[in-house]
Formats: C-alpha cells, sequence, structure tokens
C-alpha cells in the first residue's frame, strides 16, 4: 500500500496490508505535498502535487524521474490523478479544469469535461454507463457528466455535502459513498435518484479517498486525523487501520509487492494511489 502525506514534509509511505510501514517510498521533501498517484502499465508511478501544480513520474522503487505534467497554469490545485485508455487525468481543485494529458509525452490533449461547470474538480469516477460523477469541492455538489463530456445535471448538490472529495460505488453497485474533506463523514446516496440514504461512517476529520483493499473492504484516508479507516461490510463498522508513521494522508494506491503480494503505499496527503477498481494480481 502506497500512501501519499503532503505538508509539512510530503513523503509517500508504504505499508503491507495489516497497517504496518515498510519503507519511504519516496522520503520527506523529495517531492512537495503529494497528493493522488496512479500507476502505469509500464510500473512507473504518477503522482500529483498540490501545492506545485505539477505531476512527476517515478520509477517503480521510488526514484524521481522528472515532470510529465509542468505547472504552466493550465491545472491549479492538482489532486485527483488516474490514467485510463492511455491518457492521463489531472483534476484541478482549485480552477476546476480537469486536464487530459497524454500519457507518454505530458502533451495536453484537452479539457474531460464540459468547461465552466466545475469550480473545484475532485474525484472523477466513472460509471458502467460511460458516465461520469465528479466531486465538486467548491460548490459542494456532484456533478454529472456524459461520456462526451457534456454535463448532464447535479447528481446531489444535498446540503450535507460538505467539500465533497472521494467517490467510490457500494459493493452492490445501487449507491455511490461520498467523503466529505470538512467533516470527515462519509454519506452513501441512491445511485437512481441521487437521494441521500444516510451516513455510512465518520473518518475523524478531513475525509478525502476512498478505495477498496483486495480484502473488499473500504478504505479511507483521514487528513485532519493523520490516520486511515477501514469500514468493514460484514461488521458495518469502521476502525481506524493505521495512525502511526503517518502525517496528514490524502490518498491510498494498492500495488502488487515483490513476489505477488499486495501492499500499500501512503503518501503525506494520500496513499499512492490505485485508481478505480483495480485489478491485483
Amino acid at each position: 500500500m502506497l500512501v501519499m502525506q503532503g505538508p509539512p514534509g510530503g513523503e509517500i509511505g508504504q505499508f503491507d496490508l495489516d497497517g504496518n510501514f515498510l519503507v519511504d517510498f519516496v522520503p520527506p521533501r523529495v517531492f512537495a505535498s503529494p497528493q493522488y498517484a496512479a500507476q502505469a502499465p509500464d510500473g512507473t508511478f504518477y503522482v500529483s502535487s498540490f501545492t506545485q501544480n505539477r505531476v512527476a513520474r517515478f520509477d517503480s522503487n521510488g526514484n524521481l524521474l522528472g515532470d510529465v505534467v509542468p505547472n504552466d497554469g493550465r491545472i491549479v490545485g492538482n489532486t485527483f490523478l488516474t490514467i485510463r485508455n492511455d491518457e492521463l487525468i489531472v483534476s484541478g481543485s482549485t480552477n476546476g479544469a480537469i486536464g487530459v494529458f497524454d500519457l507518454e509525452t505530458g502533451n495536453y490533449l484537452r479539457n474531460l469535461v464540459e468547461p465552466g461547470i466545475i469550480q473545484g474538480a475532485h474525484t472523477v469516477y466513472w460509471l458502467d454507463s460511460g458516465d461520469m460523477l465528479v466531486s465538486d469541492i467548491v460548490s459542494n455538489s456532484i456533478r454529472r457528466f456524459g461520456p462526451d463530456g457534456s454535463y448532464i445535471d447535479d447528481f446531489s448538490s444535498n446540503p450535507l455535502l460538505a467539500q465533497p472529495a472521494g467517490i467510490e460505488l457500494s459493493p452492490d453497485g445501487n449507491s455511490v459513498y461520498v467523503a466529505n474533506f470538512s467533516d470527515g463523514i462519509v454519506h452513501e446516496f441512491d445511485l437512481a435518484t441521487g437521494d441521500l440514504i444516510g451516513e455510512l461512517l465518520r473518518a475523524g476529520g478531513n475525509a478525502d479517498d476512498l478505495t477498496y483493499g483486495p480484502d473488499g473492504d473500504l478504505y479511507i484516508t483521514s487528513y485532519g486525523d493523520s490516520a486511515i479507516y477501514r469500514y468493514d461490510f460484514d461488521a458495518q463498522a469502521a476502525s481506524v487501520h493505521i495512525d502511526s508513521d503517518l502525517r496528514g494522508p490524502n490518498s491510498i494506491l494498492f500495488i502488487p509487492a515483490p513476489g505477488a503480494t499486495t501492499c500499500v503505499l501512503v503518501g503525506a496527503s494520500s496513499l499512492l494511489v490505485r485508481r478505480r477498481r483495480l485489478a491485483l494480481g
């Protein structure tokens, strides 16, 4: 497991599935404020920096290879990061842009969604229909876009949304979980109607990333608590999974470790970024 951790140091830690710290994948102060990460087919990693508005590439050993997306003002407040169809998608939580870049060259290709709708882009979640749900951390809403990026409607603008960040689908696919960065609450919404079902859990303060582990449990990063929470669906309860050796985790990435054992990377603002239903070998 890789965990991204933001200010003050900025680091990416590697943990095993039991939550034990293994090693610094990227040591403190090598890369400022890592937010999210994504692993490319060639085994390299792309990591976004919120404070420096750039995306860098690292090899499988955590060595910095260089910038892929520069700080050129196109994406401001880099947060969510994912790879889809050989394209790198980068969300701007400050200016609302969602940039699509060529994975190999870093060339800017287009804006993912219709411009002017999103104020603070965070998580981009693709539904099986091809539509996208995008959390708007500034306007406190979840917006829905078609496969071509055209705006459809607001999936939810419920007043309980408070800086919505992470998005995940429920195990049965009938509802959507949304993490509030402001108060740490993860709410559940009906996928078909967008209606609020209720509160799933509270992950301390400043909940950010939501992702499933290889055990089928839901993992939640709590930036405010400097902890990783785990929600057990069988027990219908949440507990702290990691609360040591962390400083401001933002996201998590589950990756296959050497020898085919899955591990987790955690960084100073997030876990090294897995992404949307990542297939683990």
